[in-house]
């Protein structure tokens, strides 16, 4: 039977398997966070400013986020 770790203030479960126990998912969990905080604040400040670079932070931090967080999607 497969343990999963809830993720209560993302509606997510995340697997808890033998490469992982809980300490670790909870890690994952605060650096998929920190990432998602990143995220908005520079696609928030792109659509305010609409600058090109801020764009290209825009898709480097979805990206990274992507890495950590396989079911993140962004539609450029």
């Amino acid at each position: 039977m497969e343990k999963f770790l809830n993720d209560r203030s993302h509606g997510k479960d995340i697997p808890v398997d033998q490469e992982h126990n809980p300490a670790q998912c909870h890690e994952l969990l605060q650096e998929i966070r920190k990432k998602q905080d990143e995220f908005l604040d520079v696609y928030s400040f792109y659509l305010k400013s609409g600058i090109v670079w801020i764009r290209d932070q825009v898709y480097l931090k979805a990206y990274e986020l992507g890495r950590l967080d396989p079911t993140f999607r962004f539609d450029k």
